[in-house]
């Protein structure tokens, strides 16, 4: 279902757009967590204890959150041998969001050399940046608004990192958006 719908994205319809991209929100989830609930699995057979590396990051409820819970050893590392190394948030608050733009957009290159994963890692700053500034506002959302705020957050990210280029993921990203307006398709219009 994901790579018809990404390969075809000049024809895809509002509809094939957006379970598209739902459809690999579940995939990149379900792969993910099988492959890492499987390696600590066959950790534990040889008496290994590896770090948790997955924590249901959709059950999150801010973009904050969500990348404390997905890819935790990647994020660590960026943490640890980047955003702290830079000055992380010791140096007041600019430099603080700087050191999170260059960590995250190296997170993005790190993913792919190209455009779209560059873009996507700033796309995550943007999220983390507002994320940071309605907690500084001291404005608290309901869970289920946050959550629902995040769940789109990351289904748009996830669009630009599937696309096989940035154009096409602008172009997925309009249709979702109703920006190249609703086609509906012909069997559902002769009900």
């Amino acid at each position: 279902m994901v790579s018809p719908s990404f390969s075809n994205t000049n024809i895809a319809t509002f509809i094939q757009a957006w379970v598209g991209a739902l459809a690999y929100t579940l995939e990149l989830y379900f792969d993910f967590s099988g492959y890492l609930h499987m390696v600590v699995g066959l950790g534990f057979m040889f008496n290994t204890h590896l770090a948790i590396n997955f924590r249901s990051p959709y059950k999150s409820t801010s973009i904050t959150d969500f990348w404390q819970r997905w890819h935790i050893t990647f994020s660590n590392f960026l943490r640890d041998y980047l955003y702290i190394p830079l000055g992380g948030s010791r140096k007041g608050e600019v430099p603080r969001y700087a050191n999170l733009i260059i960590t995250m957009l190296l997170g993005g290159l790190w993913h792919g050399a190209g455009w779209r994963f560059v873009t996507w890692g700033g796309l995550q700053d943007i999220f983390l940046l507002k994320n940071h500034g309605w907690r500084k506002l001291n404005i608290k959302l309901p869970a289920l608004v946050g959550s629902l705020m995040k769940l789109f957050a990351v289904v748009v990210g996830w669009v630009i990192f599937r696309a096989q280029h940035l154009q096409d993921a602008i172009e997925r990203l309009k249709t979702m958006l109703r920006m190249n307006g609703i086609v509906i398709p012909a069997w559902y219009a002769r009900w």
